[in-house]
This record gives structure tokens, sequence and C-alpha cells, in this order.
């Protein structure tokens, strides 16, 4: 993302008003996530995992940030999720 300054080293992402708005990601919080949902990560796994996260994790805030602006207030989801029965009766 543009918005901001984006280190992209899993330090923190500093939005325009300059307030860090998330916390730096650690290998230790990537492992700690896995396991919280069951899934075995190799200490390899985790160090590919963890950098992708943390930019991940820091651009979804600044865009999060972003689109609370005022301007963006009566933008709404291009996608409308609608519940469609299925042909087998089941709702």
């Amino acid at each position: 993302m543009t918005h901001g300054t984006n280190d992209r080293k899993g330090t923190g992402q500093t939005n325009k008003a300059g307030a860090t708005s998330i916390p730096s990601v650690t290998a230790d919080h990537v492992a700690a996530l896995a396991a919280a949902v069951g899934l075995p990560l190799s200490p390899q796994r985790v160090a590919v995992v963890q950098p992708i996260l943390a930019v991940w994790l820091a651009d979804s805030a600044a865009l999060n940030s972003l689109m609370q602006a005022e301007a963006h207030r009566e933008v709404v989801p291009v996608t409308v999720l609608r519940h469609t029965p299925s042909d087998a009766g089941d709702c």
C-alpha cells in the first residue's frame, strides 16, 4: 500500500496521522496462532509465513483506517452475498 509508512519488516504500520495501528508480528505470534487452530507449522514454515502475515496485517490496518474516513462512509461492498436454498431443499 502507498498509504503511510509500511516498513514491511513486521515492526508495525504507521498511518498518515503518525500513529502505529498494529503491533509487530513475530515468529512466536505466528506459531501461537497456528497452534491455536491446530495447524502444525515447522520453524521453517513459520519463518516463511511471518513476514507475509506482518505485511497483510499492516496493509489491512492501513486500508481499514483509510476506509473509515468520512469520504468513504457511503461505500458499500461490491459483492452482495445472498443465501440461495440448494436443490436438496435444505436452507
